[in-house]
């Protein structure tokens, strides 16, 4: 099974803006939100879709160490802003290099902001009470 994964991977071409390195034109311009001795989370504001009781955002962490390969993750996250609560709707994995090394679209489980997280810093930010 992971030969098989490691082969999926080497076989994904570079998305260079999920490279480590240089900001590339026309990527996402990633800001931080929060930030923990595992890693940091970044939003991107042009990411963000306004819905009728929320929003989705584009929202990526970046691991202090990999995850088995895993350097960082994008995720299209939705909130809801009267509920305080959030689900993830898609997951992007990368590599350093920025291959796309597994994606998930995980079971949409609806999730409360918990207090000092980054996604209670992105509905502060986005749904302010």
């Amino acid at each position: 099974m992971l030969e098989l994964a490691l082969a999926f991977a080497m076989a994904q071409e570079v998305a260079p803006c999920e490279a480590s390195g240089a900001p590339v034109a026309g990527c996402p311009q990633w800001r931080s939100v929060a930030r923990r001795p595992d890693g940091e989370a970044l939003l991107d504001p042009a990411s963000v879709r306004r819905e009728r009781d929320g929003f989705t955002i584009a929202l990526r962490t970046v691991f202090a160490r990999p995850q088995q390969g895993v350097t960082h993750l994008v995720a299209r996250v939705r909130f809801d802003c009267a509920r305080r609560t959030s689900s993830l709707l898609h997951i992007d994995m990368f590599s350093a290099e920025g291959r796309k090394v597994h994606e998930l679209d995980p079971a949409s489980e609806v999730r409360p902001a918990t207090a000092g997280s980054p996604y209670a810093a992105v509905l502060a930010e986005f749904c302010p009470r």
